[in-house]
Order: structure tokens, then C-alpha cells, then sequence
């Protein structure tokens, strides 16, 4: 086409993109159950280790039953490496506003530190590298600190 490529995508790729939002936006609404129980999905939050048994609590099966046996999987394995569970939170609404996120997605906050100012966040990225050119999906997890709170925690700060 000749047109200079944006970021990494061209412009048919940008193009695409916008035809996808397009697309979306003319989806039939959901069945007023199926939307019921995403709402009560979204609502879930508290403990890591409450949510596995509120995930079960949803009653659906499929893809939902292997996410739930996924989570369980993951908070299994984090405790085996000494991370204590009562000390996480499940949050099923939270989200990092990036999308290249393909999974699970995490932040580290301290007491001491605002809400609002985690001292570090990532997850899975699987698809990131295939989006920007790769020939194949290349399976990725990824995690940035911002080290000036994490400095300011350690000073007993706030921030």
C-alpha cells in the first residue's frame, strides 16, 4: 500500500482490527442466564484461596470447570513454592489495561503503599509476539516492578 506501518501492524492489520470492533458491536445481546452468571463471575472477590470453591458455586461446566481447575492448579502450585494464599486476593473484574494479556494477570501491592500504586504487575502474554510479526505463537509471561515504590516501601514510605 505504501502506508507507513504503525507500530508494528500495517495498515490492513489496523484495518482489520477496526472491522472486528465494528462486528462486535452488532453481536446479538447475550441470553439474560448467560449474562446472569457472568455477572455473578465479575463479582467474585476476597481470599485466593475462598475462590475456587465460589468459582465452583457458578454451576456452569465446559470452559468454566477447566479454568476453575486451573486456577486451583496455579494457587497449588504457588503455595508449594511458600506463598501463603491468605495473603493474595482473587479478583475476577481486575484486569490490566493492556491487550495483549491472554491469561493470567497479577500485581504486587504492600500495606504501606496506596492501592493505586502496585509495586508491580504482568502476566500472560502468549499471543504479543505473533501480533507484532512473529510467524508463530510464542507461549510468554512477563512482570515490571517500578522500583521507585518498591524503594519507598522499603523506606516505610507511602506513595
Amino acid at each position: 500500500t505504501g502506508r507507513e506501518v504503525v507500530g508494528a501492524r500495517t495498515l490492513a492489520e489496523l484495518t482489520e482490527s477496526l472491522l472486528g470492533v465494528v462486528a462486535d458491536s452488532r453481536t446479538p445481546a447475550l441470553a439474560s442466564d448467560k449474562a446472569r452468571v457472568i455477572e455473578r463471575y465479575f463479582a467474585i472477590a476476597g481470599p485466593a484461596d475462598g475462590a475456587t470453591a465460589q468459582l465452583g458455586a457458578l454451576g456452569v461446566n465446559g470452559q468454566m470447570a477447566a479454568a476453575r481447575a486451573a486456577y486451583a492448579r496455579r494457587l497449588d502450585l504457588m503455595t508449594g513454592l511458600g506463598a501463603d494464599p491468605r495473603q493474595m486476593e482473587f479478583s475476577a473484574e481486575f484486569g490490566r489495561n493492556f491487550a495483549y494479556y491472554t491469561g493470567f494477570m497479577f500485581e504486587f501491592v504492600a500495606p504501606n503503599m496506596s492501592a493505586a500504586s502496585p509495586l508491580g504487575g504482568g502476566g500472560r502474554y502468549d499471543d504479543l509476539m505473533q501480533a507484532v510479526g512473529a510467524p508463530v505463537t510464542v507461549p510468554a509471561v512477563g512482570a515490571a516492578l517500578h522500583t521507585e515504590r518498591v524503594l519507598a516501601c522499603l523506606d516505610g514510605g507511602r506513595s
